[in-house]
């Protein structure tokens, strides 16, 4: 176990991002992620602190396991910022943590000597406490919550510096532009510049491929890039392949288009992902591989077809929720954004597209996604016979290839 830190560590140094005329004097910020997710949560919020001059070794986050919450979890993070402060020069770091990343962060300053470590805190829609994280006025914290979260009900906290986000769901109040507002005048006592992005022709991209849920690292899986046209056709030989390091780590340059990545591990299911053109580089772009067989979490994917030319798709919001009333979501002619499938109360990140086993859409929520937040499975008959799919997304349209059972599963992510 020790082993396997100690090479997580030494590549985590790929998670900076660099900042033209970046300011020396911003102190290192560490992401802690919360239930079923990873590093890239925070991937819009990376991209604002750079261009708010943030430099290369300031942005961090820490992948865990949230399936299986080890107490181990407190003395990784704890050699984690360890790791941090020696490698910036800076006595402390700045925390954030996100729902049960909150809850860790919570228990990490229980301890007087680790939340000296610690400059700032900031809770992102994590659980309501009767008093501010650590020893009594120790660590200044920022708690930012939604009444709109209807998952973790949130509120003020006495003695804490508090950002009430009104109307964003569970996930979008850790990766909005209000909430990174909130964040960067809290740790730089700073106004954000106004946002605006002008499409790099090429892009740097840089992240993880790791285990869905278990965050294990995924090292010496292949990565193939493909370009993606605007009616969602691709050139199968026109791939740029690479594989991760020990450490699940890959690093590329592509053109800022749409593309369609093959992701192949040493063992396990094929996944492809298809992302929407980067308008600026990143370093937490990350591919999640489908759980290990005899994982409590690779129970929810074993109904998901393996054979034929129908195709199982999985829609992911990368910045919030697909909410019914608020958001029209559209897979070719079926709206997905019901009140059955995508309430609020729900808070639907992503939805699993597969057929029940009849060769028919009914729309039906179905297979054990029920008994997991943010996941819903959809009765949905993908047919081979269409080479490319359209998703209408509130106001614009995004075409996808078609990808068989038989080749791997579909990961569509999109912005709302």
């Amino acid at each position: 176990m020790e082993k396997k830190l100690l090479i997580f560590f030494a590549f985590l140094p790929l998670f900076g991002i660099k900042a033209q005329d970046c300011n020396p004097e911003f102190r290192p910020l560490l992401f802690v992620h919360g239930f079923l997710a990873s590093g890239d949560t925070f991937h819009h919020q990376e991209v604002r602190f750079k261009a708010d001059g943030y430099c290369d070794d300031r942005i961090w986050v820490y992948d865990w396991n949230t399936l299986n919450r080890s107490p181990q979890a407190i003395d990784s993070l704890d050699r984690l910022i360890d790791y941090i402060r020696e490698s910036t020069g800076f006595d402390q770091v700045d925390l954030a943590g996100h729902s049960a990343g909150g809850g860790l962060g919570y228990q990490y300053l229980i301890d007087a000597n680790r939340a000296a470590k610690v400059a700032h805190y900031i809770h992102i829609g994590s659980s309501k406490a009767p008093t501010p994280a650590g020893p009594k006025d120790m660590v200044p914290m920022l708690n930012i919550w939604s009444p709109g979260d209807k998952v973790v009900p949130g509120g003020d906290i006495e003695g804490a510096s508090n950002a009430r986000m009104e109307a964003m769901d569970h996930y979008e109040v850790a990766t909005s532009r209000g909430s990174y507002e909130q964040m960067f005048r809290f740790l730089t006592k700073q106004e954000p510049k106004e946002e605006i992005m002008e499409p790099l022709p090429v892009v740097k991209i840089a992240g993880r491929v790791l285990s869905l849920g278990e965050n294990i690292a995924e090292a010496g899986a292949e990565i193939i890039a493909y370009p993606v046209e605007a009616d969602g056709s691709y050139d199968p030989s026109k791939g740029k392949s690479l594989r991760t390091d020990a450490a699940g780590n890959y690093s590329m340059e592509i053109p800022s288009k749409a593309h369609l990545f093959k992701v192949i591990p040493q063992s396990g299911r094929t996944v492809f992902y298809f992302v929407e053109g980067m308008l600026a580089n990143t370093r937490l772009l990350y591919f999640r591989t489908l759980p290990k067989p005899g994982t409590m979490a690779s129970l929810m994917f074993g109904g998901l077809p393996r054979e034929g030319d129908e195709m199982a798709a999985i829609l992911f919001g990368a910045n919030r929720a697909f909410t019914h009333g608020r958001d029209k979501l559209q897979f070719n002619a079926h709206v997905l954004t019901t009140p059955d499938l995508t309430s609020a109360d729900i808070t639907t990140i992503s939805m699993v597209l597969y057929d029940d086993g009849n060769k028919e859409t009914s729309l039906a929520s179905i297979g054990p996604f029920a008994n997991f937040p943010f996941l819903v499975g959809v009765d949905m008959y993908l047919s081979g016979d269409n080479k490319t799919h359209t998703i209408k997304v509130n106001e614009r349209s995004v075409n996808i290839p078609h990808i068989k059972a038989e080749e791997g599963i579909m990961v569509v992510v999109l912005d709302l």
